[in-house]
């Protein structure tokens, strides 16, 4: 997922574009947040009280979250993830198959087949891991409308993208309808440096990285554009190169940033290497494409009462009465006239958008 290699080369030549901030630098600050990422992130336990528990931790800090799910899948990334997520499930469920039978043999051994001694606890770690790397590589659609229907429910608006979400967190942000971009994906960057080359005007787009409660990681794409000595052009393409969802070639990172410092773009770098690196333009397409919502999707908000929004709730997810009404508990405090009206503002320029790029 993401671009192979980018966060090593950023490390490595581009310091000056991360710095460690505090989630108060956050206060009053608009979020276009990953909602495929952090859905994934959260399936297991609970992921449903989970996702409200997320809500509530941003509006209790007075930061106004905008949940983006995927859209469509792109056709050329819905050919290449595929075949990279089935090697991934292929690899994970054979070191399940080969833990449960190595648990089979620990039992074997005890004499009661009771006794739960330390090699059988620590494989029983192993496997519940391993089943947990299972759950978050499978998400249902009723999980993910679930989701949707939660976030509706608390008054928090959530977005369809056409296609992927990072590629919608980047419309909105380079379009001024957010601050920051909330994701893991390292897609975003590229398809920062893309609405940049497209829209002079964008003074800086932002993704941030939940480090924990209270820090963040955060990455200025203008900054890491100016270290690494290259045009936001040349920065896509050196993306491409490295290995993206959209392309099954890849060059890693060193090599691919050498041959752009050389060569600017990848029809040169075709031309003088004899690489030969082929459905780059593809890509290119993908990235530098409007991905800014349909105009006719219903983004709309509706701001209840707890008791409702208890009530509501319970019916997707049951037997939750009492823990609800515990983390609801100050919710109609915390959902302040400042967030109704940003939130009323958001949503009513996002219909009314008028853009160049992103």
């Amino acid at each position: 997922m993401g671009i192979k290699g980018l966060n090593k080369l950023i490390k490595i030549n581009s310091i000056n574009s991360v710095k460690i901030s505090n989630i108060r630098d956050l206060k009053g600050k608009i979020i276009a947040i990953d909602a495929e990422l952090l859905i994934h992130k959260i399936n297991s336990g609970k992921p449903l009280i989970k996702l409200i528990n997320n809500v509530i931790f941003y509006l209790k800090n007075k930061i106004i979250p905008i949940y983006i799910f995927d859209g469509f899948a792109n056709q050329a990334k819905q050919k290449n993830t595929l075949n990279r997520r089935n090697q991934i499930r292929e690899k994970i469920q054979e070191e399940r198959i080969n833990i449960e039978l190595e648990l089979a043999e620990e039992i074997k051994k005890c004499e009661s087949g009771i006794i739960i001694d330390g090699n059988i606890t620590e494989i029983v770690k192993k496997l519940l891991n391993i089943r947990r790397k299972i759950s978050f590589m499978t998400i249902s659609k009723n999980y993910r409308n679930d989701c949707k229907k939660i976030l509706n429910i608390l008054g928090v608006p959530c977005i369809n993208a056409k296609e992927d979400a990072e590629a919608l967190c980047v419309g909105l942000c380079s379009n001024g309808y957010a601050d920051y971009i909330l994701s893991e994906d390292t897609d975003v960057i590229t398809y920062s440096a893309a609405a940049i080359s497209l829209n002079e005007k964008i003074n800086d787009i932002k993704f941030i990285k939940m480090i924990d409660g209270l820090n963040f990681e955060e990455i200025s794409v203008k900054k890491l554009l100016s270290d690494l000595k290259l045009s936001p052009n040349s920065f896509v393409d050196m993306c491409i190169l490295c290995g993206c969802d959209f392309c099954d070639q890849k060059l890693g990172p060193i090599k691919s940033y050498f041959y752009i410092m050389e060569h600017n773009n990848i029809e040169t770098v075709n031309e003088k290497t004899g690489i030969n690196f082929l459905e780059y333009e593809t890509a290119r397409e993908v990235y530098y494409e409007n991905h800014m919502p349909n105009k006719n999707q219903n983004i709309r908000i509706e701001l209840k009462s707890k008791k409702e929004i208890i009530r509501k709730l319970g019916d997707i997810i049951p037997n939750s009465q009492i823990l609800l009404n515990k983390l609801l508990n100050n919710y109609e405090e915390i959902t302040s006239e400042f967030i109704k009206y940003m939130y009323q503002k958001i949503i009513e320029n996002i219909r009314n958008y008028s853009f160049h790029s992103g």
